[in-house]
C-alpha cells in the first residue's frame, strides 16, 4: 500500500487519522482489518424462544391466575424477536429481556423451575452478547489495539475501540419516549483503559454527544456538561414538528444520556448535574434518587427527561396480588405504585409502570424541590401537576405525564388551570371550584378521586387543610372534616369551594337539608356562570335527596330551559356531560325532565355524530390506528358510550308504551340502535370487553320490547359453543336481537346489573327468590365465559360482588367468608371498597342476627379499618339504621384506642338514634300484622 491511499478522516471515537478501506493509523499505532466467519445467529434467538416455551408450559403450576398467566405468556414470547411493536403502550422485546436479567422471571416461577429459569437467562445472556462483525487490529499488538463493529444477535450494537491508552464506543443515542422526531445521535463514552467496552461501564472518563458528526454536547466528572445552546436548537428545537403547542418553555434541554452498549442506562447527564438512576429498591436508594433528580432537574422541562429517558411505559399487573407483573393492552389492571414501588421495579436503570406511577414518581421528586404538587385526575389519565406565578405576571401551570411535558399560562390562576385540563378533553366539564384530583390514603393499592378548589395550587397552607380532611373523608369520619370545615368557614374563609366540601360530607351522612343549605350558600359565592350551573345540577340531586321534589323540579327546569341554554356556546361539547350529570340526578325522580334535558343539550349534538362516525367506521376511509389512538377519537368514543347509557336509562324509565308518543324517545332509540350497531362493539380495548356491551345491548332491549317480553326470549337461548366469534360483525337492529341473546346470556356484566337493580335506594322490598334465581344465572354465565375462555378483571370484579350479595341474602355463611377472603387475598383497593360498600348497600334487607355474624367474618378475615364507617354510613344511606350502628359500635370498640372513632359513632348516634326507633317500631308493627 502507498502513502497517497490513506486519506485523513475524523470520527467521533477515533479523532483525526488516516485511513484506507483495509488500514486505519491512529496515534497510538497502525490497525488492519482482520477477516471474520460469517456469523447466523438465528439459533441463538431459538433458544431463548425454546426456554420460554418450556417455562410457559409450566405457568400452570404457577399461583397466578388466568389473566396473570397470559400476561407472563405475552413477555416471555417476546423475548426471542427483534423487532419492537407498532403499539408505543406494549413491550418491546428488547425491555422484555431486560427484565428477564434482572431477575423477574425468578420472581414468577421461584425454585420449582429454576433449571428453566436460569436456560432462559443464560440463552438471553448469550443471544446478548456482541460478537465483532467488522475489526481492525493492530498490526504491532493485535490484543492491545483493536477497532471492532459489534453486534448482538438482534442486531444491537457500536463500534467498540480499545488501545493502550484509552477505551472507547459509540452506539445510538436513546431515543426519547414521546419525542419520535428527535434527530438520531449518536454517543461516544469514554474509559480508562483496560476496561472491556461490551461491558457495563465501571469507571467512565467523558462521554459527548453527536449529530451527523458534528458535536452537539459534551461531559467530563470535572467540568460538566458543556453545550453550544444555539448549535443545539438548530439540532433538537423547542418548538416545531412533533413538538405540541403546549409544550413545557425550554423542551428537551441541552442533555446526554450514557448507557452501556447494551442500552442499559449508566446515567443522565444535564446542565443541572448527573442523575444516576437507581441500583436497587432499597429506601436508602430510593432517597438518593429522589434528591438527586431534585438536583439535577431544576425545572419541569429538565423533569421531563425522567419519563422520556428513564421510565418505559408499561401495563399494569391484571392480579392485585402480583403488582410486578407486565400486563399488556388485552390484559391488564389498575394499580398505583407509590414512588418507591416505581424505583424498585428498576431494571437495568430504567423504571416501568403508567401514567399514574410516572405521575407519583415526578410528585414525590418536585416536592423536594419544595413546590406545591399534586397528582391530576385527567379522561383516563393522571398526571403531576403545579403552578407558579412566574416575573411576567402570569401563572404558569405545569404537567408531568407519560407524554411530553406541558405548559399553560394566563394572569388567572384557574383560567390557566382551566387550559391546562380542557387541553386532555374539551368535552369534560371545568369547574375551577371543583378540579380533580388523585390521592392515596393508608398506602392502599391505588389513588381515589377527590374534587378540590383551584386555591390548592396557590396557597400550601389551604392545601394541607383540605388534603386532611381528604382522609378523614377517606376513614368516613365525616364529622372530623365537618367540624374543620364549619372553623375554616367560622375563621372567614368564606370561599364557595368550602360551602360545597361541607354540603358534600352532609350528604353522605344523609342530612339532606343541611348539604342543600350549604350547596346553596355555594352557588350564592359562586360568579362564573358555568360553576354556578355545575353547582346547580348537583343540587338537584340533593334537593330530591332531601325530598324537596318541588324546588328540585323548578331548578331542573330552570337549568334546561335557561341556564343551559344561556352557556350552550360556552359548554361546546360538554354540554354532553353537563346532560348526562343532570339526567342522572333526575333519575327515579324526573324522568319528563330527564327526557327534556336530552333533547336540550344531548341529542341533536350527538345523533349526527354517531351518524358520522359510524359511517367512517365502516368505509374505505376508516383508519384503525387513528381510531385506536387519536385523542379527539377517544373523546367521541367517551360521549358516545355516555350518551348511549344515559339514553337507554331514559327509554327504561319510560316504558315502551312511551316511544311512541314521544320524538325525544323515537329520536335516542334510534341513535343508540345506530350505536350498537356500527360503533359499541369496535369501542372495546380489547375482545372480551364486548360482555359490557352486550350488557347494554341488553337494556335497550328490554327498554323496547319490555322487560318481560325480553326475559322470556332470553330464557329460551342458547350458550354459546365456542368463544372465537366477530362481535364487530352485526347485521344491527332487532333482526340482530336473536344473534345478541346466546352472547347476553352469558354476560356478567348483564345479570350483575339485574341484581344490582333490586337493591336500588328506593326499593322497599325485596324477593330473596329473585336474588338467587339472578344468582344462578351469574354462576352459569361466569362458568361458561370461563370455558370459553373470555376473562376480563370487570369480569371477575362484578362476579364476586354478585356472589357475595346473593350470599348475604341466602345467609351462607360459607360463601360470605369465602368472598372475604378473596378480598383479603387480592388486597386490592377497589375490591375492598366495593365490597365494604355492598356491605352497607344490602343491610336493609339482612335480619339484624345475621347481619351481626356477617360482621363478625368482616372481622375475622379483613379486619380493614378504613372501610369499617364506610360499610356503617352505606347502611344508613340505604335505611339501614340500626344496621349501621351496629357497624359504628363495633368500629369504635375494635379501635378504642383511636379517638376520631369513638367520635363519629357518638355522631352517627346523634343522627340515627331516632330513624333507629322509627325502624324497630316499623318492624315490630309489621311483624304484629
Amino acid at each position: 500500500m502507498q502513502a497517497s491511499d490513506l486519506v485523513l478522516s475524523e470520527g467521533m471515537m477515533t479523532g483525526l487519522h488516516l485511513r484506507s478501506p483495509t488500514l486505519i493509523v491512529l496515534d497510538e499505532g497502525v490497525l488492519r482489518k482482520s477477516a471474520l466467519p460469517i456469523s447466523d445467529r438465528a439459533a441463538e434467538r431459538r433458544r431463548i424462544a425454546d426456554a420460554a416455551r418450556v417455562l410457559i408450559k409450566a405457568l400452570p403450576a404457577t399461583d397466578l391466575d388466568d389473566l396473570g398467566r397470559r400476561t407472563v405468556e405475552d413477555v416471555l414470547k417476546r423475548m426471542s424477536e427483534a423487532k419492537n411493536p407498532s403499539e408505543l403502550d406494549e413491550v418491546t422485546p428488547g425491555f422484555a429481556r431486560r427484565v428477564a436479567r434482572n431477575r423477574w422471571v425468578q420472581g414468577i416461577f421461584g425454585r420449582q423451575q429454576g433449571p428453566a429459569v436460569t436456560e432462559l437467562v443464560d440463552a438471553i445472556a448469550a443471544a446478548e452478547s456482541f460478537q465483532p462483525t467488522s475489526a481492525f487490529e493492530g498490526v504491532v499488538d493485535p490484543a492491545a489495539l483493536k477497532l471492532s463493529e459489534v453486534h448482538d444477535a438482534f442486531g444491537n450494537g457500536g463500534w467498540v475501540l480499545s488501545t493502550p491508552t484509552r477505551t472507547s464506543f459509540t452506539r445510538a443515542h436513546t431515543q426519547p419516549m414521546y419525542y419520535a422526531e428527535l434527530p438520531e445521535m449518536s454517543v461516544v463514552v469514554d474509559m480508562p483503559a483496560g476496561c472491556d467496552p461490551c461491558a457495563p461501564p465501571k469507571s467512565i472518563t467523558g462521554a459527548r454527544m453527536y449529530h451527523a458528526g458534528q458535536l452537539l454536547a459534551s461531559w467530563k466528572p470535572e467540568q460538566g456538561l458543556t453545550a453550544d445552546h444555539d448549535e443545539w436548537r438548530k439540532v433538537v428545537p423547542a418548538r416545531g414538528k412533533g413538538i405540541g403547542r403546549n409544550a413545557v418553555s425550554q423542551f428537551m434541554p441541552p442533555h446526554v444520556v450514557v448507557t452501556a452498549l447494551n442500552g442499559d442506562i449508566d446515567r443522565l447527564i444535564s446542565e443541572g448535574g448527573e442523575l444516576i438512576p437507581p441500583h436497587d429498591g432499597s429506601s436508602a436508594e430510593a432517597e438518593r434518587f429522589l434528591i438527586q433528580s431534585a438536583k439535577a432537574l431544576p425545572d419541569a422541562a429538565h423533569l421531563d427527561l425522567v419519563g422520556e429517558y428513564l421510565f418505559t411505559y408499561v401495563y399494569d399487573s391484571p392480579d392485585s396480588r402480583h403488582p410486578f407483573l407486565i400486563g399488556n393492552k388485552r390484559d391488564k389492571g389498575d394499580i398505583h405504585q407509590t414512588s418507591a414501588q416505581t424505583i424498585s421495579a428498576v431494571t437495568g436503570g430504567m423504571m416501568r409502570g403508567d401514567c399514574d406511577d410516572l405521575a407519583e414518581l415526578y410528585q414525590a421528586i418536585a416536592e423536594r424541590q419544595g413546590r406545591t404538587t399534586q397528582v391530576i385526575s385527567l379522561p383516563a389519565h393522571a398526571a403531576c401537576c403545579w403552578a407558579d406565578k412566574k416575573d411576567d405576571g402570569a401563572w404558569h401551570v405545569f404537567i408531568l405525564q407519560t407524554g411530553p411535558a406541558v405548559e399553560f399560562s394566563d394572569p388567572s390562576l384557574p383560567v390557566a388551570l382551566e387550559k391546562a385540563y380542557k387541553s386532555f378533553d374539551d368535552s369534560e366539564t371545568f369547574d375551577p371550584n371543583g378540579l380533580s384530583l388523585s390521592l392515596r390514603f393508608s398506602d392502599e393499592n391505588t389513588r381515589s378521586h377527590w374534587r378540590l378548589s383551584w386555591r390548592i395550587f396557590e396557597k400550601p397552607e389551604y392545601a394541607r387543610v383540605m388534603i386532611d380532611v381528604q382522609k378523614d373523608w377517606h376513614f368516613q369520619t365525616y364529622q372530623r372534616g365537618i367540624a374543620k370545615m364549619l372553623k375554616l368557614i367560622a375563621d372567614g374563609d368564606t370561599d364557595n369551594a368550602n360551602y360545597r366540601e361541607l354540603s358534600g360530607l352532609y350528604t353522605y351522612t344523609g342530612q339532606y337539608d343541611l348539604a342543600a343549605r350549604y350547596h346553596r350558600m355555594a352557588v350564592e359565592n359562586t360568579k362564573e356562570p358555568l360553576s354556578r350551573l355545575y353547582e346547580n345540577v348537583e343540587l338537584v340531586g340533593q334537593l330530591f335527596e332531601g325530598k324537596h321534589d318541588d324546588e328540585a323540579r323548578a331548578l331542573a327546569i330552570d337549568l334546561i330551559e335557561k341556564q343551559i341554554p344561556d352557556n350552550m356556546e360556552q359548554l361546546g361539547a360538554s354540554a354532553v356531560q353537563v346532560g348526562a350529570e343532570l339526567c342522572s340526578a333526575l333519575k327515579d325522580h324526573a324522568n319528563d325532565l330527564a327526557v327534556r334535558t336530552i333533547q336540550t343539550c344531548m341529542l341533536g349534538y350527538m345523533d349526527k355524530r354517531i351518524d358520522r362516525i359510524g359511517t367512517w367506521l365502516n368505509s374505505s376511509e376508516f383508519k384503525e390506528d387513528a381510531w385506536e389512538n387519536s385523542s379527539d377519537f377517544q373523546k367521541w368514543r367517551r360521549l358516545t358510550q355516555l350518551f348511549a347509557a344515559t339514553g337507554i336509562e331514559a327509554l327504561k324509565e319510560a316504558g315502551q308504551d312511551a316511544l311512541p308518543l314521544d320524538e325525544t324517545l323515537q329520536g335516542v332509540a334510534t341513535s343508540v340502535q345506530q350505536w350498537l350497531n356500527n360503533i359499541a362493539f369496535r369501542d372495546l380495548d380489547e375482545p372480551d370487553e364486548a360482555m359490557m356491551r352486550y350488557a347494554s345491548a341488553a337494556e335497550y332491549y328490554s327498554a323496547i320490547l319490555g322487560q318481560d317480553r325480553f326475559t322470556a326470549l332470553l330464557e329460551k337461548a342458547e350458550v354459546p359453543i365456542t368463544g372465537d366469534h366477530d362481535h364487530k360483525d352485526r347485521i344491527g337492529g332487532l333482526a340482530q336481537l336473536n344473534l345478541d341473546l346466546p352472547w347476553i346470556l352469558i354476560s356478567v356484566p348483564y345479570w350483575h346489573g339485574r341484581l344490582t337493580d333490586l337493591f336500588e335506594r328506593q326499593r322497599e322490598t325485596l324477593k330473596p327468590e329473585e336474588v338467587v334465581r339472578i344468582g344462578r344465572h351469574i354462576e352459569e354465565a361466569y362458568a361458561t365465559c370461563t370455558k370459553l375462555g373470555i376473562e376480563h378483571p370487570i369480569i371477575d370484579h362484578q362476579y364476586h360482588l354478585s356472589r357475595l350479595i346473593v350470599a348475604m341474602i341466602a345467609q351462607d355463611a360459607a360463601v360470605v367468608r369465602e368472598r372475604l377472603h378473596v378480598v383479603a387475598d387480592k388486597n386490592d383497593k377497589r375490591l375492598r371498597d366495593d365490597t365494604a360498600q355492598w356491605l352497607g348497600d344490602a343491610a336493609r334487607f339482612v335480619p339484624l342476627e345475621w347481619y351481626r355474624q356477617i360482621l363478625g367474618l368482616w372481622k375475622e378475615e379483613l379486619n380493614y379499618k378504613p372501610k369499617y364507617f364506610w360499610i356503617a354510613w352505606r347502611a344508613a344511606l340505604n335505611h339501614a339504621p340500626r344496621h349501621a350502628l351496629m357497624v359504628g359500635e363495633m368500629a369504635a370498640s375494635e379501635f378504642k384506642d383511636d379517638p376520631a372513632f369513638t367520635e363519629e359513632y357518638d355522631f352517627m348516634k346523634s343522627v340515627l338514634e331516632q330513624p333507629a326507633k322509627d325502624a324497630a317500631a316499623k318492624e315490630r308493627a309489621g311483624k304484629g300484622r
